[in-house]
């Protein structure tokens, strides 16, 4: 038993650790491809559309913010306020909007949010949650845990892992409506601007927004 807790503690770490390391160098594909990175230095434009969605474990409009916040600082630019732009009700995936920048160069930040598509979900799980946190702000947990299998079961299964699996599940088909709903109100706000647009994924969705881009299956 000893073994095999050493062993899932080995992987877990294997795991967050290649979550976090980014690739060194970058792989560029084509190979050949003139993108020089995303600065307003490589980029012959005065305005510039940057799409974000983020990866497993719960997040909100604060992940929008702080992304923001950090890339204005990176730039050396001004943030404005984020507000919603889109809210597709029948998933609760979210787009929010926010403007960076300084005299000569703008970025239009579009960040899609689908962590409350799954926090309800995720709420089933606070019977084994052993601390209290955003998503688990009551819980029924009284026994002692360990503070390495503490932090293991309450956030990397029951918060972040958590995600990938209700997305394989019969919520997959109703996030994924949601992301498109969410691409197209996108569209919908850049339709008059002729500024490049990228897109900055975050591990599991980088999955999710590639299935946006897809037709959605109408038989779940």
């Amino acid at each position: 038993m000893r073994i095999l807790r050493t062993t899932l503690i080995f992987i877990a770490v294997i795991v967050i650790h290649g979550c976090t390391k980014p690739y060194k160098p970058p792989i560029i594909e084509p190979a050949d491809s003139a993108f020089l990175g995303f600065h307003p230095s490589s980029i012959d434009v005065n305005e510039t559309n940057l799409v974000m969605i983020h990866g497993m474990c719960h997040q909100d409009n604060e992940w929008v913010e702080k992304s923001s916040s950090r890339l204005a600082d990176h730039f050396g630019m001004v943030k404005q306020e984020t507000e919603l732009l889109f809210k597709d009700n029948s998933s609760n995936v979210q787009v929010f909007k926010t403007i960076i920048g300084n005299d000569n160069y703008s970025i239009n930040l579009y960040g899609i949010v689908y962590g409350p598509s799954t926090l309800p979900f995720k709420r089933f799980l606070c019977k084994d949650v052993s601390k209290e946190s955003d998503i688990c702000p009551t819980i029924s947990y009284t026994r002692v845990r360990a503070s390495l299998n503490s932090k293991l079961k309450d956030n990397l299964l029951n918060n972040c892992l958590a995600d990938a699996i209700i997305y394989l599940g019969d919520l997959g088909n109703i996030i994924r409506k949601g992301v498109k709903n969410s691409l197209l109100s996108i569209i919908t706000d850049i339709e008059n601007s002729n500024s490049p647009v990228y897109i900055l994924s975050e591990s599991l969705g980088s999955k999710i927004i590639r299935d946006g881009f897809y037709p959605v299956s109408t038989d779940g």
